[in-house]
Order: C-alpha cells, then sequence, then structure tokens
C-alpha cells in the first residue's frame, strides 16, 4: 500500500486514536487535584516528547506539534492537509496583534500546532516582516499595522484565512468537498454570530458590513436585513443554506433564552460533528481532519480543566465537551 494514499495514512491515525483520552481517564482527571492529574497525563504518555513535564502548556504544546508532524509524514495531499493547521495560526496572528495593541504578554494563548512555527510568526510580527509567512496574510497584516480595533484585526485575519482556504479548496479535483463543506458552514455560523452580538450592542448595518465575512452559504444581504429586528424573526431572516434546520431550530431557542454562548456552542458543535460523522472514511480527509480535532478540542479541555482545578472549582466533563 502507498504510504502518500488515503487508506495508508488512516490506518496510521486508527492507531493513534488509542492514544486519545477516554471516558475512564477524564473521569480519573476530574477526581484529582492538579499535581495527581499532571502525573496521570504522564502517565498515559500524553505530551511524553515535552522537555518539561511540570507545567501542562508543555504537554499540550508537545502533544498538538506531535499530531502537526504526524499529519505532514502520512498526508496524501498536503496543500489540503495544510488548510486544517490555518485556523491555529489564525488565532495566533490575533492573539500576537491584540497583545502589542493592548502591552499585554501573551505567550501562554499561543498554540502549538499550527502551519507557520510560533518562533517565526512572533518575529515577524514583531519586527514587520512578513516574507517568512505565507502569502495570504502579508498584505493584510501591513494594513493592520496602524489599526487599533480589535474587531477590524479579527475580521481582517480571518477574511485573508477563509479567502486562501477557499480559493485553494476551489483548485482540488479530490478529497475537498467535506472541507468546502464545513468551512461554508464555519462562515456562516461565525457571521450569524456577529449579527447576533451587533444586535445586542445596538449597531446599525454601517458598523455589521465590514465584519462579515465572504464565501458563506448566507448571502449578505440576508445577514445585514437580520441587523435591528426582533428575535423572533431570525429563525426565518437567517434559516437558509445546507444547514437551515439546524440555523432555524438554534436561533428559536435564542428568542426564547437570549443565550448566545449556547448559541455559539451549538454552532462550534455542529461544524465539528460535520467532520466527525466522516471519522471513518476509508478515502477522504475526514478520519485525519477528526484526529486533529479531537486533540485540539482534548488541549482546551485540559487547559480549562486544569484552570478550574487551580480556583477550586469542578467544572463539569459534559461542559468540557469530553463526555
Amino acid at each position: 500500500m502507498s504510504e502518500t494514499s488515503y487508506p495508508y495514512a488512516i490506518g496510521r491515525i486508527k492507531v493513534q486514536e488509542a492514544g486519545l483520552i477516554d471516558r475512564t481517564r477524564w473521569n480519573r482527571l476530574w477526581e484529582a487535584d492538579e499535581a495527581e492529574a499532571l502525573k496521570l497525563l504522564d502517565e498515559i504518555g500524553y505530551g511524553a516528547e515535552a522537555k518539561d513535564h511540570s507545567q501542562l502548556d508543555n504537554l499540550i504544546d508537545a502533544e498538538l506539534t506531535k499530531t502537526r508532524n504526524l499529519i505532514n509524514e502520512i498526508t496524501p495531499d498536503k496543500t489540503v492537509t495544510d488548510l486544517l493547521l490555518i485556523p491555529t495560526d489564525v488565532h495566533n496572528i490575533k492573539a500576537i496583534l491584540k497583545g502589542q495593541l493592548q502591552r499585554v504578554e501573551v505567550e501562554n494563548l499561543l498554540l502549538e500546532g499550527g502551519g507557520i512555527p510560533l518562533d517565526i510568526l512572533q518575529k515577524a510580527l514583531e519586527h514587520g516582516d512578513y516574507s517568512l509567512l505565507p502569502e495570504c496574510f502579508r498584505e493584510p497584516l501591513k494594513r493592520l499595522e496602524d489599526v487599533t480595533d480589535p474587531r477590524v484585526i479579527s475580521v481582517t485575519i480571518d477574511n485573508a484565512a477563509y479567502a486562501q482556504i477557499l480559493e485553494t479548496l476551489s483548485q482540488q479535483k479530490h478529497s475537498s468537498e467535506l472541507l468546502k463543506k464545513y468551512y461554508k458552514a464555519k462562515i456562516d455560523f461565525t457571521n450569524i454570530l456577529t449579527v447576533l452580538r451587533a444586535n445586542v450592542l445596538d449597531w446599525g448595518t454601517f458598523k455589521v458590513k465590514p465584519l462579515l465575512i465572504p464565501g458563506g452559504e448566507i448571502e449578505e444581504k440576508a445577514l445585514l436585513d437580520a441587523t435591528d429586528i426582533p428575535n423572533e424573526q431570525l429563525a426565518k431572516q437567517l434559516g437558509h443554506g445546507e444547514h437551515s434546520i439546524l440555523i432555524k431550530s438554534v436561533l428559536e431557542r435564542y428568542a426564547q433564552d437570549g443565550n448566545l454562548s449556547e448559541v455559539e456552542q451549538k454552532f462550534e458543535d455542529a461544524a465539528f460533528n460535520m467532520i466527525h460523522e466522516r471519522r471513518s472514511d476509508s478515502f477522504s480527509i475526514g478520519p485525519i481532519a477528526n484526529y486533529l480535532f479531537q486533540r485540539q478540542a482534548e488541549g482546551k479541555a485540559l487547559r480549562v480543566m486544569f484552570a478550574g482545578k487551580r480556583s477550586g472549582i469542578k467544572i463539569p466533563l459534559a461542559e468540557l465537551g469530553v463526555i
């Protein structure tokens, strides 16, 4: 079997999935104090390649770096799998730029496992030399050098990333349909959340329009027309596209309780499930993307769990999204 085929890559992924933290281990971690939990992670080999095992962040960084390196090694189509790493780069770019703006240290907010090594990214943004960064970010970063509005920074980087992702996928003949649908859904979900937040803040279309990301299924006009309308009308106004049933259900619930965090979580879960449902495909990107996203979710859940332990709060596992 070719070592650049999907069956080969997915066979390697299935072996690695055995190392994901399972329900029994999550329960043990939940019951343990911080020191005991770190010891448990060490025992199961989580972050085994970290140089210093005394800090959770080191273990998570090592595990995500290992995951990225594995995917780079086995992928049958690096052009496509590289797209899966862009959201981590986007997170890091935003964190560094906002840290510079607020003059605060953001080292603990940065994530390993992206396509851009952190040392290169930090140096590029510190010195304003973007030549070593992916081309899609160079011109947007130059435009942002004198920008002080965090919202503009965020949407500019998002636009650059999604434009690159969709353009790359449009040129692929194989294995890209799942990711096209996934990223278009992510754009729609992000735009809907932008509209909901704008309505809470009583913004009009003038402020909302520059913050919308192109490329989704929901048209810009429908999104703009959803500003300044009663919450009860949002489901009808925005319930379009392939995920119309989900969107309508989520927005109908939002009209009842106004819980924006719940909307965000439901959209996040829906996007993840699009990939998770294809975890057993033998000839697609699905299993590779699913493994990466599970590792990323695992790291996020561990950070939240340990933060709770330090504050004396036992956050239910269901709220961490791991059960």
